[in-house]
């Protein structure tokens, strides 16, 4: 049913994805974290109504585990009732956040696991600042695998609205600045170039970049006539 703006029924509640669950990082998982990085370590991460914990996974220092090695062993260590997540460190600067929450599980516990991933990530850029940090989120054991995880990868994820408008001035950026070339050129006479700038080369090629998508254009109306 569609209703005004900010229109509810006594008793419908709202929930916000964004919203954020007020839960923070227990000091034992601030100071898991902190330890991580170096090592290249890995938590098992809980959240519940007390705060988001974290416990150290693959004790055994002698048994040394590749990054794809303890993303493969991660479906060992869940359960189908509960979510979880898990911190991986690729290198100190580098981490991939997998959240598993099956699609059993009751939605405020759902709820209570999305609203608290910001304080997550937050506290592990804290405790390693400047890394970057790559989210993957699943809801079945068998997607707790590498070869799961690299097909995942392997798929584009379509541009966002910011994405595309952010390309579409880029591009009326750089052709704006093959005009300004141009006119400064026949203004200054042919022998006028800027360090390190081919004029010639840099219009060549964009126009044999217009040349292409046109191409393309055409392709694609010829298939849809057909």
């Amino acid at each position: 049913m569609n209703g005004p703006k900010g229109f509810r029924l006594p008793g419908m509640v709202s929930f916000d994805k964004n919203a954020s669950s007020g839960l923070q990082p227990t000091d034992r998982l601030n100071k898991l974290l902190k330890e991580m990085g170096p090592v290249l370590g890995a938590a098992k991460v809980t959240v519940s109504e007390k705060g988001i914990d974290g416990e150290k996974m693959f004790h055994n220092a002698r048994i040394k585990r590749t990054f794809l090695e303890k993303l493969n062993a991660l479906n060992r260590h869940i359960s189908e009732e509960e979510p979880t997540i898990f911190v991986l460190y690729r290198d100190d600067k580098d981490v991939l956040m997998v959240t598993f929450v099956p699609e059993n599980i009751k939605p405020k516990k759902k709820m209570l696991y999305a609203s608290s991933k910001s304080a997550l990530k937050s506290a592990i850029e804290k405790a390693d600042e400047g890394c970057l940090i790559e989210e993957y989120n699943t809801t079945e054991a068998d997607e707790l695998s590498s070869k799961r995880y690299q097909k995942h990868k392997n798929v584009e994820a379509p541009l966002t609205e910011y994405e595309i408008e952010k390309l579409e001035m880029d591009q009326m950026e750089t052709a704006g600045g093959y005009g300004f070339l141009a006119q400064l050129q026949k203004a200054q006479g042919s022998k006028f170039q800027l360090p390190g700038v081919n004029l010639k080369k840099t219009q060549a090629t964009a126009k044999k970049e217009d040349d292409d998508d046109n191409d393309d254009d055409d392709d694609d109306n010829a298939s849809d006539s057909d």
